[in-house]
């Protein structure tokens, strides 16, 4: 591992949580999450993080007990420990316990690249010393914990307080530009468009914003202007579309000459418009279709465990369907459905690992999200109930079992297969 890639191995927490870590660390890390009880085989020798990122539980003696046994499986790794609303007796067991930096959820973007960003350099520069190396004198935890306020200050602080030869390092991956993309858009949720970071406001009525969406969704390619006629004005007749069209395009014009006042937004040539190809454009959509062919690229290759950062990382891109607000078209119902059909996918591979190494409580989060895009999967039922019953709530499944049953019989007027009716009854036995 390079310094320039370094790798943050994530134990614990929720999916959201999980996601949220996802999302505020800076691109340069490469981030692996992993169940706290994951059981490692000879096949994770090869495993070497620069900093180990815990979430806790912040009660009673869990802190303490969770960072030594993390610590017990990468001794002389930095270990950053994260607890939502911690208790200066969760920090000191923590400390304790072998923890070399703590933070509070929720985090903030540049306290988490700080902390992580010095631990990470720490770690260069110890790379290979014992686990003794790390310890903490008792005076300066105590000073520690008991400024735990000045220390939260300094922690949500900027990378400033990074020394200047790494600040470049970790603030961005090798590369990559530090200046805002000309146009940043959101895709899933609800449409957002950032011109070089600042947020644009939404421009009147869902026609227009879907043809905004149109074009942002298709940068790159030239449209011929009949074809976005009969897309978004197919119902009127040709002059009257054509008008309209004209209309559309110098609104847009107009709603970006403010924001980027220097550079032709919309193009036209040989009756065909674009989105200014010059323009850098970045998309949640675009991020969220690379991290899921890198995902599949590496499960192809190395297994689904290395495939797991990039599928988090594309997970926690999904904030909601594509442009859930505009439903004037036709065109966001394909990409809609063809998006929601890869995210599915998306859940029941990492639904499936985290089954599979008994981590029920994450693989039931996952499970959920998906039943809730499509309650009549029989397969995903199954896979609760039996998820419920590992965990001792018996009763949970057995509901489980009724919604399986109402679900099936609303939406396709079905009951259920002969494999579910079998799960149902071995759990109904005990």
């Amino acid at each position: 591992m390079t310094p320039s890639n370094p790798q943050i191995v994530l134990f614990g927490g929720s999916v959201e949580q999980v996601n949220s870590v996802i999302r505020l660390c800076p691109p340069a890390f490469e981030i692996r999450p992993l169940p706290l009880n994951f059981n490692f085989t000879a096949s994770d020798e090869s495993l070497r993080p620069s900093v180990i990122a815990l979430i806790v539980e912040a009660s009673g003696r869990k802190p303490a007990v969770q960072v030594k046994a993390v610590r017990k499986k990468f001794p002389a790794v930095p270990l950053l420990a994260l607890a939502p609303q911690p208790q200066k007796d969760d920090i000191l067991a923590a400390f304790r316990a072998g923890a070399d930096d703590f933070l509070p959820l929720p985090l903030d973007k540049e306290g988490i690249a700080a902390a992580l960003s010095r631990l990470a350099t720490k770690h260069k520069a110890v790379s290979g010393m014992p686990s003794s190396f790390f310890s903490r004198s008792a005076s300066w935890l105590k000073e520690a914990v008991g400024g735990f306020r000045k220390k939260r200050r300094l922690l949500s602080g900027n990378l400033g307080i990074l020394s200047s030869p790494y600040r470049s390092l970790f603030s961005h991956a090798p590369g990559q530009k530090t200046t805002a993309a000309d146009l940043n858009v959101r895709f899933f949720g609800r449409f957002e468009v950032y011109a070089q970071g600042k947020a644009l406001k939404r421009i009147p009525g869902s026609k227009i914003n879907s043809l905004l969406a149109y074009f942002v969704f298709n940068h790159g390619k030239a449209i011929h202007r009949e074809i976005l006629m009969n897309e978004f004005w197919g119902e009127n007749t040709p002059s009257s579309a054509r008008n309209s069209l004209n209309v559309a395009i110098h609104s847009l014009r107009k709603y970006f000459q403010e924001a980027l006042p220097i550079q032709e937004i919309i193009l036209y040539k040989n009756e065909c418009y674009s989105l200014n190809p010059g323009l850098d454009v970045t998309s949640d959509v675009r991020q969220f279709l690379d991290y899921w062919q890198k995902g599949k690229l590496i499960e192809s290759s190395q297994g689904l465990e290395n495939a797991l950062g990039a599928y988090n990382k594309a997970k926690a891109l999904y904030r909601g369907d594509f442009i859930e607000n505009i439903h004037t078209d036709e065109w966001p119902e394909r990409e809609r459905d063809n998006l929601k059909e890869i995210y599915l996918l998306l859940l029941e591979r990492l639904s499936s690992y985290f089954f599979q190494h008994q981590a029920y409580n994450v693989s039931l989060d996952l499970y959920k999200k998906i039943l809730d895009a499509d309650p009549c999967q029989e397969s995903i039922h199954r896979q609760v109930m039996i998820s419920y019953q590992m965990l001792g709530q018996r009763d949970k499944a057995i509901k489980q079992y009724q919604r399986c049953l109402a679900a099936l019989k609303e939406e396709l007027g079905v009951k259920p297969s002969e494999e579910t009716k079998s799960v149902f009854e071995k759990i109904s036995c005990g």
